[in-house]
């Protein structure tokens, strides 16, 4: 696979690019969709820890599986990939065969205010250096299908099970722009880094917030982006001229990556750095799916 350069917001990588001793650079990615995304983050992961210093990957899986979820043999694949920490959203309980692999690996996390599964939101490992890195997940109440309580004061529980954790990264899954920016604010000054996932469009709004919070509302997805959302474009707005029968199947052109990349201090656990990523890769994404003896529902 071959990949384009000048994709970190436009400015391109430095080869053998590195930060300062004192920090760490870690790679927030948005939500993989599909077989197109899990090929785009075996490919893209690699690339990105080597020509742009990236020490750590965080990657939100909750539509891996053929958009629904995620199960236990593709979460150990994109594991494999090279994600430190898996994040996930409301998709998470589409396939709860899952549960088990949430039970044992604390590194899948589901949103921490569902109650009602099993498994971390909440974990904290260790991290280039030893510095400890805690990462939470939650999820928003605003126009999303369940009420699962004030995602505000579900950080605030997320910082207290973090303990000793120096660098503290949130994952605000939700449809509303206006409440993760509000929850942006209620974290900045606590936490190293927060960022948005669930729309799949990135937003333009990386910034350091004047507690050293690195910050965007929304990262954006994994997987072809020649699509609507991830989605064959033609079967969308089919549906949304009223055809009851066009399905929402998963589009494989354009594979791209978008995300984000924090550098935070590992004394002060602030964010010193704070740039989008939009990394695409070239391949014959189609051929490749076709070829990969899965099952159906990957």
């Amino acid at each position: 696979m071959q990949h384009t350069i000048g994709n970190l917001c436009g400015k391109g990588y430095a080869e053998g690019m590195s930060v300062s001793a004192g920090t760490i650079r870690i790679l927030a990615l948005g939500d993989c969709v599909g077989k197109p995304g899990r090929f785009a983050l075996r490919d893209g992961i690699p690339y990105l820890r080597e020509h742009a210093g990236v020490d750590f990957v965080v990657a939100n899986v909750e539509n891996a599986a053929h958009g629904f979820g995620v199960n236990p043999k593709l979460a150990q694949q994109l594991l494999d990939y090279g994600i430190d920490v898996m994040t996930s959203g409301d998709h998470i309980r589409d396939r709860r065969e899952i549960d088990s692999f949430l039970i044992a690996n604390e590194r899948l996390l589901k949103p921490i205010n569902y109650i009602d599964m099993p498994g971390p939101g909440v974990c904290v490992v260790d991290g280039p250096g030893g510095v400890r890195i805690g990462i939470a997940n939650i999820i928003g109440r605003t126009f999303m299908d369940d009420d699962c309580g004030s995602p505000l004061v579900w950080a605030d529980k997320a910082f207290e099970m973090m303990g000793d954790a120096r660098i503290k990264l949130f994952d605000l899954h939700g449809e509303a722009t206006s409440e993760k920016v509000a929850l942006g604010w209620h974290l900045d000054g606590r936490a190293s880094a927060a960022w948005g996932t669930h729309t799949h469009v990135q937003t333009a709004d990386e910034t350091i917030r004047p507690g050293g919070m690195g910050y965007v509302t929304d990262l954006g997805f994994c997987g072809g982006h020649l699509s609507v959302l991830g989605r064959i474009k033609e079967n969308v707005i089919a549906r949304q001229l009223g055809s009851s029968e066009a399905r929402l199947e998963i589009a494989d052109g354009w594979p791209q990556l978008d995300g984000c990349i924090f550098d935070v201090d590992v004394v002060t656990g602030k964010c010193v750095h704070v740039e989008r990523v939009q990394h695409k890769l070239y391949a014959d994404v189609e051929n490749e799916v076709t070829a990969e003896q899965t099952t159906p529902e990957e």
